[in-house]
């Protein structure tokens, strides 16, 4: 009896990792759909510099540094970068190397394998139809992470709209974004995210420049044990131009950077981007 148990469990445990492997299989078809999805074709029209008279003088300065008069207007890029991730305070910075898909105010999809040794884990963040989502997997079969809900969702629009800097052709008035100056080196941009607006404060050079960016992004324990908006910073630098769109190509983020309890957690350089 003793052996017949001993020759059944390196079935079961088989059995196990094929289940796991098609779980996972499912949720990254349903991703490839929507990554599909996201890069649909962009039309036709082209950038010509009048497009941004009227906005801010910080507006104005960004968006004709951002995109070369006659560039397609891009609806989407798809990025592939290397870096660093944090997953808590004071915690090890991982290595990661990462592709998305953007396409504000539509939706994004991050995939990643992070880590090293025993701590590797593969998975992604993900907004689309009006929902977020976050699945991640230990050795790129068990489950570690598996986030959806109303918290989530608020926090990836966040993200979204905060990451809309790199498909500037997003950050147009005739794409629905509306501009307010703060100062001559300031200026505020709404994008509306499935019905939410969504503020970004960008910090723009003389020169036309991005150097940072900041929100009130949506945190599941913004403190008290309480969900809530957390000032959510991101410091931008090392312009690179790709497909007629200059953008900062480092970028590191994180709450409150600047501040006691920062938690900057991410630390990126894009080593490509394909506009469309």
């Amino acid at each position: 009896m003793r052996r017949r148990w001993l020759s059944v469990i390196p079935l079961a445990a088989a059995g196990g990792v094929l289940a796991l492997w098609a779980a996972r299989a499912r949720q990254e078809h349903a991703i490839d759909a929507l990554w599909s999805e996201l890069r649909a074709p962009a039309g036709s029209e082209v950038f010509h510099p009048g497009m941004v008279d009227g906005l801010p003088a910080p507006a104005q300065r960004y968006l004709r540094r951002a995109i070369a008069p006659g560039t397609p207007l891009a609806r989407s890029v798809r990025l592939t970068m290397h870096g660093t991730l944090r997953l808590q305070p004071g915690g090890e910075a991982l290595p990661m190397r990462a592709e998305q898909v953007l396409a504000p105010p539509t939706g994004f999809i991050w995939r990643a394998r992070v880590g090293r040794g025993a701590l590797r884990f593969r998975g992604f963040d993900r907004y689309g139809h009006a929902q977020g989502a976050m699945r991640w997997w230990l050795l790129g079969l068990v489950p570690i992470v598996r986030a959806g809900g109303v918290d989530v969702t608020r926090s990836a629009a966040g993200r979204l709209a905060g990451e809309a800097v790199l498909v500037p052709a997003a950050l147009l008035g005739a794409r629905g974004a509306a501009w307010e100056a703060v100062d001559d080196s300031t200026a505020r941009v709404r994008i509306v995210v499935d019905g939410e607006p969504v503020t970004t404060t960008l910090r723009i050079g003389a020169d036309g420049r991005l150097r940072h960016a900041s929100l009130m992004r949506w945190r599941d324990d913004a403190g008290g044990g309480a969900p809530g908006y957390v000032r959510f910073d991101v410091e931008l630098s090392g312009e690179r131009t790709f497909g007629g769109y200059t953008v900062p190509a480092r970028m590191r983020a994180g709450w409150r950077l600047g501040e006691a309890d920062a938690f900057p957690f991410f630390d990126a350089t894009v080593d490509t981007a394909e506009y469309r």
